[in-house]
């Protein structure tokens, strides 16, 4: 009974020495395993999300180009000419209008004249004037400069008050499109003005599953910059180094000029961390399995030993036990 009671004890320790070398192994196994599941689904997110910044910044880049065309065509027009240069006094609105409604991106279209006249779209209410304008040193560049023909304006100051009758936000910003018009004789005798609303060029920036994902776009320029969030982690988000976490928020940038701006995104982690959850999950659950299987296979092997040190005690015991008969 005394050596059987020995064997007890020779049969936890074989089980406990097998069951904490394979705990030891799947620990080993597993949390490397994680890690690397999770380097590589960052790498994977960060990578997916820097292409679809580049693209849609192809696509936005695609719908300002389609505006100036339609504001270069307007620009060529013979009615703007002749009201600019003095041969007609008729309204421009009607036609303003109508190239408004024909592009459809068009938020408004400001026609300005070297004599101080302005002529607007409708709905358009105190728009700035030339002259205050050109407080603004890359439009006063831009109307001093012979060889420019166009310029795109970034700004989030000299905006009109009202578009469509409605109140609008200086600090929401306004992309201008700005193109010079030029008389029969090759003369400036006016510009135009087609503005863009920044909320309607972040509809193409879809960072994650091409579907709005949360992801914060802004645009930085000099003087300023647009957000689609106004929050107060904006600013937090465009001092960030590129390619950093700030909260729960990846900040990527892009490295192509966009009309004198740079863009990055805050792109949320969400995502990421529910992949990462869900692969981790998995692991643990194989390790789990795996150390259950250790578990019945190191219960088999102590009892596999101890029965064949018993069967060695008995046979001993039967030896002596003739031996002494003798």
């Amino acid at each position: 009974i005394i050596e059987s009671h020995m064997f007890q004890k020779t049969k936890k320790r074989i089980y406990r020495t097998l069951l904490l070398l394979a705990l030891l192994l799947i620990a080993l196994i597993v949390i490397p395993s994680i890690a690397m599941f999770s380097d590589v689904f960052y790498s994977t997110y960060e990578s997916t999300a820097k292409n679809k910044l580049d693209r849609s910044i192809s696509a936005s880049r695609m719908y300002i180009d389609s505006i100036m065309a339609t504001t270069d065509n307007l620009a060529l027009n013979p009615e703007i000419i002749q009201t600019l240069s003095g041969q007609r006094t008729s309204s421009l609105t009607p036609l303003l209008d109508a190239t408004c409604t024909y592009s459809l991106d068009i938020g408004a279209i400001t026609v300005y004249g070297l004599d101080g006249s302005i002529y607007t779209s409708s709905g358009v209410v105190n728009p700035p004037e030339a002259e205050e304008l050109t407080a603004r040193s890359d439009i006063a560049e831009f109307f001093a400069d012979r060889n420019a023909d166009e310029y795109v304006s970034l700004r989030t100051s000299k905006i009109i008050k009202a578009y469509n009758n409605v109140p609008y936000d200086e600090q929401l910003g306004i992309i201008s499109y700005c193109r010079k018009v030029y008389g029969t004789d090759g003369d400036v005798i006016g510009y135009i003005f087609s503005d863009i609303f920044p909320h309607d060029l972040f509809e193409y920036f879809n960072i994650a599953d091409n579907r709005l994902d949360g992801s914060v776009i802004m645009i930085a320029f000099s003087g300023g910059y647009f957000s689609s969030d106004h929050s107060e982690e904006t600013e937090e988000y465009l001092r960030a180094e590129a390619d950093t976490i700030v909260g729960s928020r990846l900040i990527i940038s892009s490295t192509r000029n966009f009309y004198g701006g740079t863009i990055r995104a805050a792109v949320p982690l969400s995502p990421l961390y529910n992949n990462i959850l869900l692969i981790s999950g998995i692991i643990l659950l194989i390790g789990a399995a795996l150390l259950c299987a250790v578990h019945l296979i190191a219960r088999a092997a102590a009892n596999q030993v101890t029965n064949q040190l018993n069967e060695l005690l008995l046979k001993m015991t039967e030896s002596t036990q003739k031996i002494n008969g003798l």
